[in-house]
């Protein structure tokens, strides 16, 4: 069914990435997909120097309003043209000759998502996720094999509780029983969000080693370790709670987040950028009270975030 997929790219000030990403598809399996580009109100010039091909569309939104949202307004306009099955990619992302054909053979056989072994870039190969497990302790979830040489150690497909929306292919059908990301998450935990909300009602989540892609960087926060994804992260984790926390849960996520707070700021020290500690703190605060992230909100942040 490779005609009736469409691959969907949200693209947020993503540099060079964006087109090494596109150079990729290439050389890939999905060579010949369609590709929609969904542009949140990019600033750096990244869709100006794209080479534009005749299955490649750009919608440009007006307003940056978050991942959740900018991947909501691509996939209508995809479910408008009766497109079977979406296949959501990071502009960070680097794909295999082959990644394409696994996934849509783990959809074929009954999952509801299917997603890659995300490699780290270098050598040697380096896993940054190999499937996951929605915890509810530290970030939310664990990255099975994050940042562990990969000998094929994680060469088994199986079924998981969590895949990061870095590469999702998921059907039509899940998007209209579960409906849309929540976009009250704005960046971060809105995938922890709907793999919670799929595996809740019966369906399957499968990794598939077979699958590979490299996963370059998070460029829209700068990266890992920075105040504004930390800020972020602990805004989500407080909102992901709300919405599906019970005792155990919120226990789990005291014990081994917030009370390890001050491990992460002696991490941080020794990194040499204290500041992502002190945000963290920030974003617990912030979503201890409720508070929620906006486009205002995030320009207001962004100065002190940065660094």
């Amino acid at each position: 069914m490779a005609e009736a997929t469409h691959i969907l790219i949200l693209n947020y000030n993503s540099g060079a990435s964006l087109a090494d990403c596109l150079a990729s598809l290439e050389r890939s399996d999905a060579r010949d997909l369609p590709v929609l580009i969904v542009d949140n109100a990019s600033t750096d010039g990244s869709l100006d120097d794209l080479t534009i091909r005749d299955n490649l569309d750009v919608l440009r939104l007006s307003h940056n309003g978050g991942f959740a949202a900018g991947i909501n307004a691509g996939v209508r306009v995809l479910l408008k043209r009766s497109v079977e099955r979406v296949l959501l990619l990071n502009p960070d992302t680097c794909v295999g000759e082959g990644f394409l054909e696994p996934l849509q053979r783990a959809l074929d056989e009954g999952a509801a998502i299917a997603g890659p072994k995300l490699l780290l870039p270098g050598q040697p190969a380096r896993v940054w996720c190999a499937g996951g497990d929605v915890t509810f302790g530290l970030n939310m979830t664990r990255l099975r094999g994050h940042r562990s040489i990969d000998r094929g150690q994680f060469n088994d497909p199986c079924d998981v509780t969590f895949l990061p929306a870095t590469v999702w292919l998921l059907s039509r059908s899940v998007w209209t029983v579960l409906g849309e990301l929540d976009e009250r998450f704005f960046c971060y935990l809105e995938d922890v969000d709907y793999c919670i909300r799929a595996t809740g009602a019966g369906n399957r989540i499968r990794y598939e080693p077979r699958s590979v892609v490299v996963h370059v960087g998070s460029f829209a926060s700068g990266g890992g370790y920075t105040p504004l994804r930390k800020y972020l992260n602990a805004l989500g984790s407080c909102a992901l709670l709300r919405k599906h926390g019970n005792l155990r849960r919120w226990l789990s996520f005291v014990l081994f987040d917030v009370v390890t707070t001050p491990a992460a700021m002696l991490y941080g020290l020794f990194r040499r950028r204290p500041a992502a500690a002190w945000w963290k703190i920030r974003g617990l605060w912030d979503g201890f009270r409720g508070r929620s992230m906006t486009e205002q909100r995030l320009q207001e942040l962004l100065p002190g975030a940065r660094s």
